[in-house]
């Protein structure tokens, strides 16, 4: 744990499908919920994950078998979702969307 992303394990894991133009709406995961830090990777097809926060935008492309890490302002105060949609543009680029899994790490507090 000393040399990892989380500071105590996690102990639930969530496996998601999206197939072809499925999205998540914007949303904080459960603050009350889960602790501190929460991970999710990426696998199959990329896509590009919106953080709002007020006024403030911000796109990032989330590539397959990359691994998102959310923690202090990004776990708290920044909203994150993916529009449903069938291609992204992204820096000029046209990408398109096939079938994506997410597999998330959290841990549930008691």
């Amino acid at each position: 744990m000393e040399e990892g992303i989380f500071t105590v394990l996690p102990d639930q894991v969530i496996v998601n499908e999206y197939f072809l133009g499925q999205g998540i709406s914007l949303h904080i995961d459960c603050i009350p919920c889960f602790d501190d830090i929460i991970c999710s990777l990426s696998l199959g097809s990329s896509a590009v994950i919106e953080f709002s926060k007020g006024e403030s935008r911000i796109s990032q492309l989330l590539e397959a078998r990359s691994m998102l890490v959310l923690s202090s302002d990004a776990r708290y105060a920044w909203q994150h979702g993916i529009a449903a949609r069938k291609f992204d543009n992204y820096n000029g680029s046209k990408i398109a969307r096939k079938r994506r899994e997410s597999i998330t790490f959290r841990k549930v507090k008691v």
